[in-house]
């Protein structure tokens, strides 16, 4: 974690839910966190169609669209869908906080013809055709072409559940920076690409029984899930 924002709410609900799996709801106050709340946003819903509760005026500024009641891939380009909803249901239902890397794009052109490059001898092609990146998120293994448009900034992502109604992970609650914020406001949606993901399990949870595991085991700690220690196992034969 490196923006003040996401350490500062990673911090504040880290300490609200002890040695549980997550706080409620209920037992946010936005005065101890008035200065993240630009940043911050609640999902909630359906697991498989989370959409956003409320959402910070900074985050909305950065992604040029308002997202109150919008669908939680509604944020994201076509092909990085798939990351980001495998992130959020570590969170909504394996109670993980999870970080997410991300980029921010500028809006691709419109559709419209008299916008599209023209044709040009091939030596040329390159100069006019719109940016592509490969992507290797394909469900086959195959590398596909995406357009972008210009990349604005990097940022990160934080994704935290809470508990409602006996369940942790019910509601999600998240914040959202990038680490520059744009200039101008954007006349259109900036679209957002998934960098990295990582699985805070292993700081997030209170270590009460460390102890027991040998030093030399230590490092193989994969993650945990609830009482559960998950370590890495080992190739070597035993003799």
């Amino acid at each position: 974690m490196r923006h003040p924002s996401i350490k500062a709410l990673y911090e504040y609900w880290h300490g609200l839910r002890g040695n549980r799996i997550a706080p409620t709801r209920a037992e946010l106050d936005p005065k101890q966190i008035a200065q993240e709340l630009g940043d911050i946003f609640l999902l909630e819903g359906a697991a498989e169609n989370f959409s956003f509760r409320l959402a910070g005026s900074r985050m909305v500024a950065s992604l040029g669209q308002a997202l109150t009641g919008k669908s939680f891939d509604a944020i994201w380009l076509a092909n990085a869908r798939a990351s980001a909803r495998k992130a959020l249901t570590s969170a909504s239902e394996e109670g993980e906080p999870v970080l997410i890397g991300i980029r921010a794009y500028e809006p691709l052109p419109s559709e419209n013809p008299l916008d599209r490059p023209q044709k040009r001898p091939p030596m040329e092609a390159s100069q006019w055709l719109q940016p592509r990146w490969p992507n290797l998120r394909a469900a086959d293994g195959a590398p596909q072409q995406e357009r972008r448009g210009t990349l604005i900034s990097a940022g990160e992502m934080l994704l935290l559940p809470l508990r409602h109604q006996e369940r942790a992970g019910a509601r999600v609650l998240g914040a959202m920076a990038l680490f520059e914020l744009p200039i101008l406001p954007s006349a259109a949606p900036n679209p957002l690409d998934v960098s990295g993901v990582r699985i805070l399990s292993r700081t997030a949870m209170r270590h009460a029984g460390t102890g027991l595991i040998p030093g030399n085991l230590a490092e193989n700690v994969i993650t945990r899930r609830r009482h559960l220690t998950v370590i890495k196992g080992s190739d070597t034969p035993r003799s």
